[in-house]
């Protein structure tokens, strides 16, 4: 029997892939022992860490254009934002005030880790809560 080496889930042994996580079969003996998941795994910190209470205070005054998606590195985010808001002849900024309103202070209550893990080193491309 084999074993995921990257989330442990028990596979067949004519399995190529992990069924539930996606990751490659071990190839070799010594990789068919059950790992513990995630145990070896250090979190992933970016090592130039954007400051909280900036990104709160853009997503209150600048909302509306997504500086604080610029700020924090998605740039997508932040394009779709101006889209919206010019697309839509800033009716949809309304909208977008509110939300962004409530993201900053979100934003403010959370912790530096709590923002660095929801906002910044998300996976996401549009983090909104």
């Amino acid at each position: 029997m084999k074993y995921c080496s990257s989330c442990g889930a028990q596979m067949d042994d004519s399995a190529s892939f992990c069924s539930k996580c996606g990751t490659p079969a071990p190839r070799s003996q010594a990789e068919y022992s059950r790992p513990q998941p995630n145990s070896y795994r250090q979190p992933y910190y970016d090592h130039n860490p954007k400051d909280r209470v900036a990104a709160a205070l853009l997503a209150l005054f600048l909302g509306t254009l997504g500086i604080q998606y610029f700020y924090i590195g998605k740039n997508k985010a932040g394009v779709i934002c101006i889209l919206i808001s010019v697309l839509t002849c800033f009716v949809g900024a309304v909208i977008l005030d509110v939300l962004f309103f409530i993201q900053g202070i979100i934003m403010l209550c959370g912790t530096q880790e709590e923002f660095m893990e929801k906002y910044v080193n998300t996976p996401k491309d549009f983090p909104l809560f």
